[in-house]
């Protein structure tokens, strides 16, 4: 893994390749990692997983503070956050494209130049 690393570094550093072709290779890395991810599911289940266990240590907590108030509702508010959070492949999956303006079509009609007729008979 170190080696890997110090590759991917050793790559960035390197002034003899341009500086675009750098940037572009990254940018794409960027696209192609978030694609595969998003597809292929790995950070949801590992998502998935931290949030069972959150949930889970909570309930937890919730039986050791039960005759304490306070704490019970803190970690019922806590509770509540963890389970409303989505992960970002439930974000773009639930994306309404028609909340977004620049898809929209105008309201108002077009405005049209006035035809003007040069009448001028010599």
């Amino acid at each position: 893994m170190d080696k890997i690393l110090d590759r991917v570094f050793n790559f960035f550093e390197n002034k003899s390749i341009h500086f675009g072709l750098r940037t572009s290779i990254f940018i794409i890395s960027i696209f192609v990692l978030t694609t595969c991810d998003y597809y292929f599911n790995f950070s949801y289940d590992y998502y998935l997983y931290n949030k069972i266990e959150k949930l889970e240590s909570i309930d937890n907590l919730k039986k050791i503070y039960k005759t304490d108030s306070l704490k019970l509702a803190e970690m019922t508010v806590l509770e509540n956050r963890i389970f409303k959070r989505t992960h970002y492949s439930d974000r773009l999956r639930n994306l309404d494209l028609n909340q977004i303006y620049i898809f929209k079509k105008s309201d108002t009609t077009e405005i049209k130049r006035p035809v003007i007729k040069n009448e001028n008979k010599l």
